[in-house]
């Protein structure tokens, strides 16, 4: 029942202009409605003198250009006044008609061709997937050799953008798991099968959680590997504990509880945590030692039980939550080739098919699935060997993908270089924020409006209440402990609630500048 002035609201054909965040000139067609204070509402002066298509392309064109010359992370603003003193070349209307015509046809093209390069990109994806797939799963020499071939003669074409890299990895993990990367020399040499040391139950530190206790090869191995399942190579496992955490990160000398994103992405991330309130006693038996065989057991259907070994140099309070499992081999030494398998292909398709939940996002997988993956296990001076030489495999990895990076940048400035002697607008961005984006500090700060209910999802104006009503952007996001991208999305929303007021535009500037001024 709400009724405002008609200058509060948009309708179909109206041309609008949003002054911050996504900012630039949009044509409405979602009915009448309120806009925000952020947008502008732009009523054309003489429909017979001004074309409202030619202003909104002209508009395109100038927002890619303030776009193009900022600098940093800062997000894009317009003042009234800077946006009223905006010249515009308005040629005659017909001219202004046939500009908008034939930008329009020059668009259309455009649009066909994107399409036609996404039908393209599905088509790559479809053959580098089902061409690795017949290589991964070879059942005789003579077919692997054939599968080889087939992908050596498309291998530019199979493998053309930097993202490609991360399948041809994980197919090398695959052979390797396969015994196809095993080194001729040493798989003769090595005459005594793999045999995993088997505790008895009443030898074990922990119990037996496998209800299995024979593995049907689920592939053809070398003659000297042999399958076992996991627990046949473990003393045990434990799992960690989960209290109410705040949201923040630990701080030095406290502890922190570790989040599931610590284990996923095959590397141990000390920085995913949660600070544990100091009301509360730590769990050091929960506590992650050097070397510890860490895996999560809830997560997505691709990541659930993703595993990591903790570094040497661990850093010390941290604790498993309830969702990591820790495990306990029996031979330490197996630790590395266990990791290997478990983050193969087909360990992931093992744990999507036993894990149980009815959504993709949060699958879980018991203790018991986990016990029973099966490993496909050499002789350990094979698995050095196989180690040793997917490494190597690794760093020509590397290289590819450092060589198609250079070519998509180089492509980029191509771009960039025609654009500007076509046009006129120079877009190209310095050399440091295209490679990489600099270390910036947010120094904009931030200030409570009202105070939201007990209810309200409001996480950043709740800790504004905590901090006297005002805190540095930087220090909010740091306490917030998400990403960047979630932060300016959260911070969006309760500004938009009233809970936080307006900011300022966001200054951002570089540390080593900070750096230089302080020195």
């Amino acid at each position: 029942d709400l009724e405002l002035e008609a200058d509060k609201y948009c309708d179909d054909g109206d041309l609008l202009f949003a002054w911050s965040a996504s900012f630039g000139p949009f044509i409405w067609s979602g009915g009448r409605v309120i806009f925000h204070y952020h947008i502008w509402k732009l009523d054309v002066f003489s429909h017979d003198d001004l074309n409202k298509r030619f202003l909104y392309t002209w508009l395109l064109g100038k927002t890619q250009e303030i776009k193009a010359s900022g600098h940093g992370i800062s997000m894009a603003h317009m003042t009234k006044e800077r946006f009223e003193l905006l010249d515009v070349a308005l040629p005659p209307f017909e001219e202004q008609t046939r500009i908008v015509a034939k930008v329009d046809e020059l668009m259309a093209l455009c649009d066909q061709l994107e399409q036609q390069q996404q039908d393209r990109r599905t088509l790559q994806n479809a053959l580098r997937q089902s061409t690795m797939q017949a290589l991964a799963g070879a059942q005789s020499p003579h077919e692997l050799q054939t599968n080889w071939r087939s992908l050596q003669a498309n291998f530019g074409w199979l493998f053309s953008e930097p993202r490609d890299v991360a399948e041809l990895r994980s197919l090398l993990v695959e052979l390797a798991i396969r015994g196809v990367l095993s080194p001729a020399g040493i798989q003769e040499a090595e005459t005594n099968p793999a045999q995993p040391v088997v505790l008895q139950a009443d030898q074990r530190a922990g119990r037996r959680f496998a209800k299995v206790t024979h593995v049907d090869p689920p592939f053809d191995l070398p003659a000297t590997w042999t399958w076992a399942l996991f627990d046949e190579l473990l003393d045990g496992s434990d799992s960690g504990w989960s209290p109410k955490c705040d949201a923040e990160p630990r701080r030095p000398g406290e502890w922190g509880v570790l989040k599931v994103s610590a284990v996923t992405w095959g590397e141990f991330r000390a920085e995913e945590n949660k600070r544990l309130p100091p009301s509360l006693d730590s769990r050091p038996e929960c506590e992650v030692k050097a070397g510890d065989f860490l895996l999560s057991r809830a997560n997505t259907a691709d990541l659930v039980a993703r595993s990591v070994i903790a570094p040497l140099d661990v850093q010390d309070r941290l604790l498993m939550s309830d969702k990591i499992v820790r495990l306990s081999f029996i031979d330490s030494e197996l630790k590395p080739w266990a990791n290997l398998v478990n983050n193969s292909q087909f360990a992931r398709e093992y744990y999507r098919s036993n894990a149980t939940g009815t959504s993709d996002s949060m699958r879980n997988v018991s203790r018991q699935v986990i016990h029973e993956l099966p490993i496909p296990l050499p002789p350990k001076l094979v698995q050095t060997a196989v180690m040793q030489r997917l490494a190597e495999l690794n760093q020509l990895c590397d290289s590819l993908e450092s060589e198609l990076t250079d070519k998509a940048l180089y492509s980029a400035r191509l771009s960039e270089a025609a654009t500007a002697a076509l046009t006129g607008i120079n877009i190209k961005q310095d050399e440091d924020t295209v490679v990489k984006a600099p270390q910036t500090e947010l120094i904009a700060p931030l200030r409570l409006a009202t105070p939201p209910g007990i209810k309200a999802q409001a996480p950043l104006a709740t800790l504004l209440v905590r901090h006297q009503g005002e805190m540095a952007a930087r220090d909010l996001w740091q306490r917030f402990g998400g990403e960047i991208d979630a932060f300016y999305a959260q911070l969006k929303t309760e500004v938009a609630h009233g809970w936080i007021a307006e900011p300022d535009v966001a200054e951002v500037r570089e540390k080593a500048a900070i750096a230089a001024v302080k020195a």
